[in-house]
């Protein structure tokens, strides 16, 4: 399992007895939602996610409902998303 990051300190006037609150709620959200610049690509009427074998599928919708689905190419196992190399 990865290690989570830690959340900063709170200001000094921030009541420290709800910190740990705080915390808690934070990493249990992340664990459960949808990682969004890790195996999963959000765009406007795509979505590219990763299949349980490793390489990554574009789902795509248009106008009229349809979906349909295409390899998409990888670079150092991660999914190629534009033009720009170095994004």
């Amino acid at each position: 399992m990865k290690a989570q990051k830690p959340l900063p300190n709170p200001p000094e006037e921030y009541d420290k007895r709800y910190m740990y609150d705080l915390a808690s709620i934070v990493i249990e959200d992340e664990a459960i939602s949808a990682k969004t610049n890790r195996d999963n690509v959000f765009d406007t009427g795509s979505l590219i996610i990763r299949q349980p074998d490793g390489d990554y599928r574009k789902i795509v919708v248009d106008n009229s409902g349809v979906l349909s689905t295409e390899a998409v190419e990888t670079v150092n196992f991660r999914p190629v998303t534009g033009d720009n190399p170095y994004v």
